[in-house]
């Protein structure tokens, strides 16, 4: 018995002590408010100083995107058992070395709070807890902003946001044809780089990743930026007019893809023997403008004109010539003698009849005309004119008359007069002369709709698409009550990138047609059966690159009846 006590006394220490070391290897989660301290002495503190986000942490490579070292004081407590990390409530890791006094956490992610608890147990109980709370670095890769911008002097201009919080340098890599790789020009704290390196026509590739002290992004991922520098094409001038009654000139062009242009110039000659001279030069998100010189455009004189891309180091081709004869709108007078009737019957005769004053001895044409067409031509210098309507269909109309000018192109109407043709049934008739797009009109998408005076198809202003990027929209619409049947009818012109950019129409949501191209002004037509609530639609886009001509669409004369 003597024995089996002795051996008993001898054994039950290290019994004890091997239940205990047990204890900590359990991996159950443990509340930090359930842990009893028996030697609040015995410390294991974290070391709070190396965690500091945004200095010390990330600068030390203790705070990363996807890991974190926590780092505490050895414990001295001679009846140690293991130390207990928890992160966020949840054991981690038991340890049983005294000597060991940190743990590196690799399963987080970036940009987050995480809250970690280090508990030295002992065979008393837990004799210390310590707890902090980090945040793990920012790690975007920068290929969210990546953007290249050519400079006037022709220079590449690459920059960038900053969406990464440890240290580091960005990396910049150009492709090198000779050497068929990616060559590294530039590493950076900075988000702006200038390559100076450009040479006229060539294709250019850029590639960007982030180099830190402890991470770095993975070059399989680097963005990637293609840039071509183009001054080879010649800008095209589609658009020449005088813009009556006033002696100004108006020209519109495309950059036909030239994207190294800083400026466009307008050069302007007199008749065909004189000299083209410098007008003025405007900036490259501009593709018009109005020559309103009015001492250097004389009546009867025709001008011409070209436009020219430009940088500080290249000019592109110049673009075609247009040319445009001036006008003293003081020699040419048309006006009503007897104008149309504000309402008239259907499958009636109503004459009217108005008058030209030429006071030159060229042959010239005048003629009437109303929304839905015209009449046929007739030909004549000064002197009245007369005509009659007769209308099959009920409607709104707008009727005038119109003077031409065979040898030089010149038009002038008389006053436009609004009539309504029989029991018409007219719900809505918009021709956005307000000025403005208004209620109960909507405009939204990357940029709204505008009432532009440019070029309408009749009156003062049409409806214009907002101004927009690659793979952008931007739509008008509104909403009319409908009682049944429905005849919906609108003029439209486009001036886009053909087959790429469209004007589209859609009713309900349901589309009907689009276009694309330069169309000028065209009739579009259709008919919708309903009740209640009906939804117009216009919408004009992009795709994903290329322009032409005025990049936008337009809409005129809105009717449904």
């Amino acid at each position: 018995m003597k024995n089996i006590l002795l051996i008993f006394r001898n054994v039950f220490p290290l019994v004890l002590i091997v239940f205990l070391l047990a204890s900590c290897v359990k991996e159950e989660p443990i509340g930090v408010n359930q842990l009893s301290l028996h030697y609040p002495g015995a410390a294991s503190a974290i070391s709070r100083s190396e965690l500091v986000p945004n200095s010390v942490g990330y600068a030390n490579g203790n705070i990363r995107s996807d890991r974190a070292t926590i780092k505490w004081t050895a414990s001295v407590d001679p009846q140690f058992l293991c130390y207990k990390i928890f992160r966020d409530g949840s054991l981690l890791m038991t340890i049983p070395n005294i000597s060991t006094t940190s743990y590196v956490d690799t399963t987080l992610f970036q940009d987050n709070y995480y809250l970690y608890t280090v508990a030295t147990i002992t065979n008393q109980g837990t004799s210390k807890v310590d707890t902090v709370t980090i945040k793990t670095a920012k790690f975007n890769l920068p290929a969210l902003n990546f953007q290249v911008q050519l400079t006037p002097d022709t220079n590449v201009r690459i920059f960038w946001r900053r969406t990464i919080e440890v240290p580091g340098e960005y990396k910049l890599f150009k492709y090198s044809s000779i050497t068929s790789k990616y060559e590294l020009i530039k590493s950076t704290a900075e988000t702006t780089f200038t390559d100076v390196d450009v040479v006229l026509y060539r294709n250019y590739r850029y590639m960007m990743s982030f180099m830190g002290t402890y991470e770095k992004t993975d070059s399989a991922y680097a963005p990637v930026q293609y840039f071509t520098y183009i001054m080879n094409y010649s800008p095209y001038l589609y658009e020449v007019y005088q813009l009556l009654p006033e002696r100004k000139v108006r020209l519109s062009w495309s950059d036909n893809n030239n994207n190294g242009v800083s400026e466009y110039k307008i050069f302007r000659r007199k008749d065909v023997t004189g000299a083209f001279i410098y007008v003025s030069s405007v900036s490259t998100d501009v593709r018009s403008y109005i020559d309103a010189d009015a001492s250097a455009l004389a009546p009867d004189f025709t001008y011409y004109y070209y436009i020219q891309g430009s940088n500080l180091r290249d000019s592109t081709p110049t673009s075609n010539t247009m040319s445009v004869r001036i006008i003293d709108m003081t020699k040419f007078i048309a006006r009503w003698v007897k104008e149309p009737p504000a309402s008239m019957a259907t499958n009636n005769e109503y004459e009217v009849s108005w008058s030209i004053n030429d006071s030159t001895t060229r042959t010239n044409v005048v003629w009437y005309g109303y929304s839905s067409g015209s009449s046929p031509v007739q030909k004549g210098k000064k002197g009245t004119y007369s005509a009659k309507l007769n209308f099959t269909y009920p409607g709104n109309y707008k009727i005038y008359a119109r003077f031409i000018d065979t040898l030089y192109g010149y038009y002038h109407y008389t006053d436009t007069i609004d009539v309504v043709v029989g029991s018409s049934g007219v719900i809505l008739n918009e021709g956005f002369e307000s000025g403005y797009i208004q209620y109960p009109w909507y405009t939204d998408g990357n940029a709204n709709w505008y009432a532009s005076p440019i070029n309408p198809y009749e009156g003062n202003y049409s409806a214009r698409s907002g101004t927009i990027s690659h793979s952008q929209h931007t739509y008008l619409y509104r909403t009319i009550s409908f009682t049944g049947y429905k005849t919906i009818s609108f003029r439209y012109r486009v001036s886009s990138e053909s087959g790429d950019d469209y004007l589209a129409f859609y009713i309900n949501n349901s589309y009907y047609n689009s276009w694309s191209g330069n169309t000028g002004w065209q009739y579009y037509s259709t008919s919708y059966y309903g009740y209640g609530t009906v939804i117009l639609y216009w919408e004009y886009s992009k795709d994903g690159s290329g322009s032409s001509g005025l990049d936008a669409a337009f809409i005129d004369n809105v009717i449904v009846q």
